[in-house]
């Protein structure tokens, strides 16, 4: 494993635990047992590897739904495990954490935004494909289950939905089994 790896190994458990702003460079260092010096070889600031997770944790997220909206199982198996994925991608992951990075244009937005971007062009193109076999109802369009993913995201930023749930993975899965098999067409029901 190389230095820069470990340093985005360790920085992301522990900002996924924590929060970016109580997580210092020289816990970073710690966790990754590499040096400040090291650190710094890699990246300018703390900034600089919080965007370099997001795009790691994106680019692996959008490969794995890759792997399971491709695969030969039925439709509402593969959305089953996309829930799955979901739930296991956000294994951890704090409450300060989300804040810093989802609200308020926080660290990595803009790079969070292109990644998403990517994510949804894929997904569209899966929608149609999965409308055209039947898999998803003929009713609603793109846009409409676009908007409600949108408003589903902003739902979570809600203190009192919030506080209904002991961390954020209970929340983010059980949006996300609502949206997906609410979409299932009736086939699959």
């Amino acid at each position: 494993m190389t230095v820069r790896e470990k340093i985005i190994i360790a920085a992301k458990k522990l900002f996924w635990s924590n929060s970016i702003k109580k997580v210092s460079i020289v816990d970073i260092c710690k966790e990754a047992e590499v040096s400040k010096m090291s650190f710094y070889r890699q990246f300018k600031n703390k900034e600089e590897l919080v965007i370099e997770i997001l795009v790691y944790v994106s680019e692996n997220a959008i490969e794995v739904y890759k792997e399971i909206i491709n695969s030969d199982r039925p439709f509402s198996e593969r959305m089953q495990r996309l829930v799955k994925m979901k739930h296991d991608m956000t294994q951890d992951l704090s409450q300060d954490f989300l804040e810093e990075v989802y609200l308020n244009g926080g660290i990595g937005a803009e790079k969070l935004q292109e990644m998403s971007q990517i994510s949804i062009s894929l997904f569209m193109q899966d929608l149609d494909r999965a409308r055209a076999e039947g898999d998803l109802r003929n009713d609603l369009s793109n846009e409409f289950i676009l908007h409600m993913m949108a408003h589903a995201q902003n739902m979570m930023n809600d203190p009192a939905l919030r506080a209904m749930y002991p961390n954020p993975q209970d929340l983010i899965t059980e949006v996300t089994r609502f949206f997906v098999f609410g979409i299932i067409g009736e086939k699959n029901n």
